[in-house]
């Protein structure tokens, strides 16, 4: 997990260093990518304010509108979150993983169908899901419905995966140039 937040947020803010000094754009409109996932008290909170928004216009222009024109606000809702099985499905696919669609779809569908029922709490209790049983539930419902998803990736090869090419590897470079320095390597 912390490896792909990594390369998300040197991504993402290899973009805003362009966009800040080469296109002048301004601060807000590159807030940080991430902001402590790990704290988020409910799946709302965790997706829609905690976890990378780096595709949010995708998934808003793709899923969440037609999802609104179909279900309401629960459609939109689930559109988006069927974009995002989409996308990481093919991502898999793209690695040469094959499809895994039923594992993805579970997980991320899952997480919408949550996303859903906080918000009908809220309507119904005048109550939102916070707090301590809050942050209870949104671990609880990310670990249960992506275990499926995450054994299957990992069985597809994403473990194995090179998120670098084997030409530009900055950990073995820094590596090579330290070793390289103390003349411990030719």
């Amino acid at each position: 997990l912390y490896v792909l937040m990594f390369m998300l947020d040197m991504s993402y803010n290899f973009g805003a260093v362009n966009g800040r000094l080469l296109l002048g754009q301004t601060a807000w409109q590159w807030p940080p990518a991430f902001d402590e996932p790990w704290l988020a008290r409910s799946i709302t909170d965790f997706w829609g304010r905690r976890w990378h928004r780096v595709l949010r216009r995708m998934f808003i222009q793709l899923g969440s509108r037609p999802g609104y024109v179909i279900g309401g606000q629960a459609g939109a809702v689930l559109g988006a979150f069927l974009v995002s099985t989409i996308l990481h499905d093919w991502s898999i696919w793209g690695m040469g993983g094959g499809f895994a669609f039923i594992p993805t779809a579970v997980f991320f569908m899952t997480l919408g169908l949550g996303t859903v029922i906080e918000s009908a709490f809220t309507r119904r209790t005048g109550w939102k899901v916070a707090g301590f049983p809050g942050w209870l539930w949104n671990i609880m419902v990310m670990i249960l419905s992506g275990l499926l998803m995450v054994d299957n990736w990992m069985g597809r090869g994403l473990v194995g995966s090179d998120l670098f090419p084997s030409y530009f590897r900055p950990g073995k470079l820094l590596v090579d140039v330290v070793l390289y320095t103390l003349r411990l390597r030719p």
